[in-house]
């Protein structure tokens, strides 16, 4: 079983999704925060591709002020309803059922944090940077979660990867906004 690791709901246990689901192991979802720790107090959130939600999860009991998550799979956004409910944060929380797709088009807000974990192998960052890119605040970080082989552009728009990061077969790496001179 899952837990917040940290913040007001830590030690709060969390269901997980279906099988077929990969959720973040403890030391890379602990290493995810400790890089984007800063972020995160105040932020508003967008948890893309968030399976059970426990990042967004995460994000909220680390202090952030609200999460959007966005997960396509059924069962899914019903755990992450649920794990809402368990840690206590339903009322600061938005989930949407449906495809990335779906939700770049009715999204008109932007985000401080997004936390991207998509399927492995699958070059959907790649696909959805340009849209996650669009809904960022002034300042704003991207982190996502891959597998090392994962090969992912460096680039988009504003947005440079400027470190990854490796755990075993996984990474993670942080997208910043170019600051110019």
């Amino acid at each position: 079983m899952l837990h917040v690791v940290a913040g007001k709901a830590k030690g709060k246990k969390l269901m997980t999704t279906c099988s077929e689901m990969r959720p973040t192991a403890g030391l890379v979802k602990e290493a995810l925060f400790n890089i984007i720790q800063f972020e995160i107090a105040g932020a508003h959130v967008l948890d893309l591709f968030a399976g059970s939600g426990q990042l967004g999860i995460e994000a909220l009991s680390r202090g952030a002020l609200d999460c959007v998550f966005v997960e396509a799979n059924y069962e899914a956004g019903s755990v992450i309803v649920e794990n809402l409910k368990r840690s206590k944060f339903l009322n600061c929380a938005e989930v949407n059922v449906m495809l990335a797709a779906d939700f770049f088009k009715k999204r008109h807000r932007s985000f401080d944090v997004a936390i991207l974990d998509p399927p492995y192998g699958k070059k959907l960052i790649d696909q959805v940077m340009i849209d996650v890119v669009n809904l960022m605040a002034k300042n704003g970080v991207i982190i996502f979660e891959a597998a090392k082989t994962d090969l992912i552009d460096v680039e988009f728009q504003k947005y440079n990867l400027v470190k990854e990061y490796f755990y075993g077969k996984k990474k993670l790496g942080l997208f910043r906004e170019e600051t110019g001179p």
